[in-house]
């Protein structure tokens, strides 16, 4: 059985790593790796504020990536995830 995957985790999957992430949200290098942990206001693994929902969703468009809007806010099954970049990293 496959793992779930948070946000964050699919995130990094889809990108190549959180500094990428935080790049395409216009936040230093090493801001988005603090998503990873919970806060008071938000569970480990989700992103601080919608926007950067909507900022990486239209990466993926603009990458012709596929992905659905569900796996950037609930997470994925890592299965799922990995198939849809394999083919790209194949490239």
């Amino acid at each position: 059985m496959s793992a779930h995957l948070t946000p964050c985790e699919v995130y990094a999957r889809i990108f190549g790593g959180m500094d990428e992430v935080a790049a395409i949200c216009r936040q230093n290098d090493k801001a988005a790796y603090h998503w990873m942990g919970a806060s008071k206001h938000r569970h480990a693994g989700d992103p601080p504020h919608l926007w950067q929902v909507r900022k990486l969703h239209e990466e993926c468009t603009k990458r012709g990536l596929q992905v659905p809007l569900e796996w950037l806010v609930y997470g994925a099954a890592e299965a799922e995830v990995d198939a849809l970049i394999t083919p790209i990293a194949a490239e």
